[in-house]
């Protein structure tokens, strides 16, 4: 019987009908070769059962293929599985090599090994392929190498990469066909419907869980027995274990997506935020809330190049000097001095980049000038120098000019630099020395990489703002001739118009930077892990402070270190101004400050509201040469604030560093001075930590605070003396404590702990934590605590967060700085004391999985039934994801109603439908069962003319989505029959099948539709007629020309063939369907042509005819001897006589021509 169909949405594939063939030994069914989804699992498919006729119902069972088939099947399968392992393995191989070369990352070295590697393996697992003997031991090996092949790839990973999943996009209405892949013809099993407990098994107990819906629905924790079948997981799952929380590693599967066509895959959380985590994750030892973050500038790292020039000559490098439109130079070799060469004054806004690349350049006594660049007149002018050792020579007493970097205006330019040593010349004499780097009123200078300054006066004079970027460092060596600034008004102080000397300073703030110049703010800044290192000539005193004058605000970032000897403070907010006086100074955790030698009284000096605050893990040391003052002077309401100080050592001394008595003490004015968390040592008159190095008095304290040299202190345990501090301390020193406990703990989005307390490993060698210390606040967004993360969970993010987290605030913590993010996630650890523990959540979220689920229809398991969505979008909708740990509601609108295919329906009452499932790091493809929508297709009814026909009694097509419909017989209409159908506009005959679409929801163009054409019902009945009166004819003309048959057999199978045409010719006359008709003619010429049966052999006849005369003659020979009546001689007489008769009549019986057909046998027998 002939198949139809309409291309269906619904499906991808086509299964092809079931066709009865006609045998004398009844009837076999021909299968559809089922398809041997690779990578998935082997499923016996239920056998479709076609529909028939009108008010058509599902068949409940079909009979099975015979064993030959079955056995033709097998072979085959085996063949097609291997073809098809071998296909995917190759394909599979070939990606992966491709990724492999594609990787930029990888050296040529490395791509070679890997893709050796992967060729090993697949040769291999090809040759096990071709070796295998059945289906499961071919999908073993295949799955084994796919595993292996995969794994071959081994890429380097800069930085942990955001998890994103591939999107997969479907053609609607166009099935993806791989040609190059055989359909395998796999055993069927044929049974009755029972769930798809039939064909399926579950993985085992390690495997993600479904629970099955309805009131009889064990716990999702139950243990699940391997052996046991269920229908609520498909065999064809395949997670590889999360080994680690890593973030480049927590996709699991996430290389290949092993659903098929007919598989819809959970999405799993977006995870937009991951980027910029991963980003956060990479700094260098993470963010604080004290860090300060300064960069390398843009013009460094990303340097126009659009105008270049290579120089190799101190003239050639002059020439692109005095070139406004050159962007870029680049030093090509060591540049000597060369006398004749003059450097002119460069434009305002001729921003240029001079790559040194590691050479010396010899600049003489010349310099790089601009002209005035006026932040009211002149645009932004960059000047990067970079990776160049620079020798310059002045001679003279004074001098502003005298600077590797020089303009009288610079309130619009920017000076970078990066990896620069200056030092002095030796092409013009020993009188010659290098002064200064930059000399630019009211500019902003940048440090980045390493600089070094062999130099007599300041690194910078004259700027507005100072930085130096992460990892970053200056160092100043003080040499001789130090110039004054005495030859011009370009650094005027406001404060003294007489003018400022500059002999004694590292970086001279020598006045206010004016509102929207680019130095605006009188700033110094230090990103995390910069430094700065300076000394004054051969120890000589200094005049100055390192960091002096207009200074407004210090910020420095985590983990800075400040070493100076030989100036006179460290820092003097005394001296700043009337625009200082609620200046800033605030120092990131970890500082380190290293003072030998500071000159005058007052290494710290502040004035009205300026502040000081050093944060935690504070190390300082200053030996403060000069007893008149204390070391720290605070007055008017300035403060000075150290939050939990690793060590401190401040001393009183005299200029051979000998303990001297302090006159006002150590801390002095009506400012505040506050220290928390330490054990403190203490000296007062000559006596010091050499001499008495338990301390003269002592003290372990939580707080104390110094106002005009007395100290509120709060003790942990027991009373402090009260001359712990006081005018007459001439050395302080603190002690770290060990510090107390941090632990952390992983809450996952359903406020449930996992895992394990993790506690920070204070002091332990090797560890990121092995210079632990009170106070210290420890960045928790890093690699360490992601790396302790459990298994399949990743750190949360935005939504991903635990809702109670905002609400608990980190309330293990301290309850301070540490109370979490916005969204209540962990971010800072604070360290507590020896005694204390803090107890933090770092909320984790699951990692995405690999989570599929597939309809099937419970009517016809084996039919591909496509989702509406391949790709979830369980995000959009609000719905829980596809994450470790997520509990996946399959009861959901959104898996019962939305993506249902087309035309089918959630069988509520299905066995073993899945109610909820908690989504692990194995899952299996979860079933959900749907059944069919009814659907109706009305035919229409037409003569041959194209008239439209009613009949009496007309039919309606039933049927389910996905049943397959046999096309009845036309209903009766008198005088006419249906002589064929026409089915979508092709024309099919009654009997031929198709599956039933969605009829409902298809376009009215799309819509099924079947037209009957009828006709007079004669021209069909008198051929009939026809045939069989001829069948009857030859079949008694066969009869009379049979030799073997006597007259009475003739006549009595002619007989039979006349009584067979009138029961033919009646059903004709009687049939009303084609069918009717041509089974009523066909069954009469097959009866007709069955009632000729020939006699036997003529010679057997004969034979038989010869043996009979024989016997008779031997019976009558018989009676002769017995007969007394007769003498001897008459009887012998007789005797001869019967004997001679009987030769006469054999002889006639063996001529052809006296007995050539069974009448004339039987006459000579009969007469004989």
């Amino acid at each position: 019987m002939k198949s139809i169909n309409k291309s269906n949405p619904t499906e991808e594939v086509k299964n092809t009908n079931y066709r009865m063939h006609k045998g004398k030994k009844g009837w076999l069914v021909s299968y559809s070769l089922l398809s041997f989804v690779l990578g998935g699992g082997y499923i016996a498919n239920v056998a479709t059962t076609p529909v028939k006729a009108a008010e058509v119902e599902t068949q409940n069972s079909v009979k099975s293929a015979d064993k030959e088939l079955q056995s033709q099947v097998d072979e085959q399968a085996i063949s097609d599985a291997k073809h098809n392992a071998t296909i995917v393995l190759e394909n599979k191989a070939n990606s992966v090599k491709t990724a492999i070369n594609n990787d930029q990352k990888l050296s040529l070295d490395e791509k070679e090994a890997q893709t050796a590697t992967v060729d090993s393996i697949f040769n291999d697992a090809k040759v096990k392929v071709n070796e295998a003997v059945d289906l499961v031991s071919v999908k073993d090996i295949q799955d084994t190498a796919v595993a292996n092949i995969s794994a071959c790839y081994q890429p380097r990973h800069a930085k942990n990469e955001s998890i994103t999943e591939p999107i997969h996009q479907t053609a609607e209405n166009i099935p993806l066909v791989d040609n190059a892949q055989k359909p395998i013809s796999k055993k069927v099993t044929v049974s009755t419907y029972r769930g798809l407990s039939s064909f399926f098994k579950t993985t085992t107990s390690s495997e993600g869980q479904v629970a099955p819906a309805g009131e009889n629905a064990k716990k999702i924790n139950t243990p699940v027995n391997p052996e046991e079948n269920t229908s609520l997981i498909a065999v064809d799952s395949t997670n590889d274990k999360i080994e680690s929380a890593k973030l480049t590693d927590v996709v699991t599967r996430n290389g290949e997506q092993t659903n098929t066509a007919n598989e819809a895959t959970v999405a799993g959380d977006k995870d937009e935020k991951r980027p910029a985590f991963n980003d956060l994750l990479g700094q260098a030892s993470g963010k604080t809330e004290t860090s300060v973050d300064v960069a390398v500038p843009e013009q460094v790292i990303n340097p126009d190049k659009s105008i270049s020039r290579d120089v190799a000559t101190l003239a050639e490098l002059a020439a692109a000097w005095n070139d406004a439109a050159v962007t870029y130079v680049n030093v090509t070799a060591d540049i000597t001095y060369d006398a004749n060469v003059i450097f002119g004054i460069r434009a305002a806004g001729a921003s240029l980049v001079i790559n040194g690349n590691g050479h010396t350049i010899d600049m003489g006594s010349q310099k790089f000038q601009y002209e005035r660049i006026s932040y009211r007149r002149s645009p932004v002018t960059y000047l990067t120098l970079t990776n160049a050792h620079y020798r310059q020579g002045f001679t003279g007493l004074t001098g502003n000019a005298k600077a590797l970097v020089y303009t009288q205006d610079g309130s619009n330019l920017a000076v970078n630099l990066d990896n620069i040593r200056l030092s002095a010349t030796s092409s013009l004499g020993s009188d010659y020395h290098a002064i200064r780097a930059v000399m630019a009123n009211s500019s902003r200078v940048t440090f980045s990489g390493k600089n070094v300054f062999v130099i007599a006066n300041e690194v910078v004079r004259g700027a507005g703002s100072i930085y130096i970027a992460n990892d970053s460092s200056v160092v100043m060596e003080r040499t001789e001739g130090a110039v004054s600034g005495g030859d011009g008004d370009d650094d005027v102080d406001p404060d003294d118009p007489a003018g400022v000397d500059s002999e004694s300073g590292e970086f001279a703030f020598t006045a206010r930077a004016a509102k929207g110049s680019i130095g605006e703010g009188n700033q110094f800044v230090m990103g995390d892990r910069s430094s700065n290192a300076a000394g004054t000539l051969k120890g000589v005193s200094a005049d100055f402070p390192a960091l002096y004058r207009y200074v407004y605000s210090v910020k420095v970032g985590d983990d800075v270190s400040w070493m100076q000897e030989g100036f006179q403070y460290f820092i003097d907010g005394t001296r700043a101004g009337a625009g200082a006086n609620d200046a800033t100074y605030v120092f990131g955790q970890n500082f380190k400050l290293d003072c030998p030698a500071t000159t005058r009284g007052g290494a710290i000096q502040l004035r009205r509201n300026q502040s000081m605050l050093f944060n935690a893990g504070t190390t300082m040391r200053i030996n403060q040469r000069a007893a008149n003052r204390a070391i720290i002077n605070l007055a008017n309401n300035s403060s000075v604030t150290f939050i939990s100080p690793k060590e401190l050592d401040l001393s009183v001394s005299g200029q051979n560093d000998v303990p001297a008595a302090s006159r006002r003490g150590v801390v002095a004015g009506s400012g505040s001075l506050r220290i928390n968390n330490s054990s403190i040592r203490t000296w007062d008159g000559t006596n010091s930590s050499t001499n008495m190095p338990e301390g003269q008095y002592t003290g372990k304290f939580t707080n104390m605070t110094i106002t005009n040299g007395k100290a509120t202190v709060s003790s942990t345990s027991g009373s402090i003396n009260p001359n712990i501090m006081s005018a007459n301390t001439r050395e302080l020193q603190t002690d770290a404590i060990a510090p107390g406990k941090v632990k952390i703990q992983f809450i996952d989005q359903t406020g449930k702990q996992v895992g394990k307390d993790y506690e920070l490993p204070f002091g332990e060698k090797g560890t990121l934590y092995e210079d632990a210390y009170i106070g210290q606040a420890i960045p928790l967004v890093s690699q360490d605590i992601v790396d302790h993360i459990p298994a399949g969970y990743m750190w949360a993010l935005g939504n991903q967060i635990y809702a109670g987290a905002k609400a608990d605030k980190q309330s293990g913590g301290s309850g301070k700085g540490d109370q979490g993010d916005a969204d209540g996630q962990a971010n800072i650890a604070y360290v507590p004391m020896d005694t204390g523990s803090y107890t933090y959540k770092v909320y984790v979220y699951g990692a995405k999985q690999n989570v599929t689920y597939k309809y099937v229809d419970v009517n016809h398991p084996d039919k591909v039934l496509t989702p509406k969505n391949i790709a979830g979008t369980e995000v959009d909708n609000g719905l829980v994801t596809a994450n470790y740990g997520n509990t996946i509601d399959w009861t959901n609108k959104y898996y019962t109603e939305t993506n249902v295919p087309a035309g089918y329906h959630y069988k509520i009452d299905a066995a073993n439908q899945p109610a909820t499932m908690v989504v692990s790091d194995n899952n299996p493809t979860v079933i959900l069962y749907v059944e069919g929508d009814e659907q109706e297709i009305t035919p229409t009814y037409l003569d041959m003319t194209g008239n439209a026909l009613s009949p009496a009694n007309p039919i309606v097509i039933k049927g389910r989505t996905g049943d397959t419909i046999t096309i009845p017989d036309g209903p009766e209409i008198p005088g006419l029959i249906a002589t064929e159908a026409i089915l979508n506009g092709t024309p099919v005959s009654v009997g031929s099948t198709f599956e039933m679409p969605n009829q409902k929801d298809l376009g009215v163009d799309q819509k099924y539709t079947l037209v009957y054409k009828y006709d007079d019902i004669e021209k069909l009945k008198q051929p009939a007629r026809e045939a069989v009166k001829s069948a009857a004819e030859i079949a008694k003309a066969t009869i009379d020309l049979d030799k073997t048959l006597t007259s009475v057999e003739k006549n009595r199978q002619k007989d039979q063939v006349d009584t067979i045409l009138i029961e033919a010719l009646n059903n004709i006359n009687a049939a009303t369907t084609v069918n009717g008709i041509n089974d009523a003619r066909d069954d009469g010429c097959d009866r007709i042509s069955k009632v000729h049966q020939s006699g036997a052999s003529l010679e057997k006849q004969r034979a038989d005819a010869v043996e009979e005369i024989k016997q008779h003659a031997a019976i009558v020979k018989d009676a002769i001897d017995k007969d007394v009546t007769l003498t001897t001689a008459e009887k012998n007489q007789q005797k001869q006589d019967v004997d001679r008769v009987a030769a006469d009549i054999i002889t006639d019986i063996n001529d052809e021509d006296k007995a050539p057909d069974a009448d004339s046998i039987n006459k000579l027998v009969t007469e004989g």
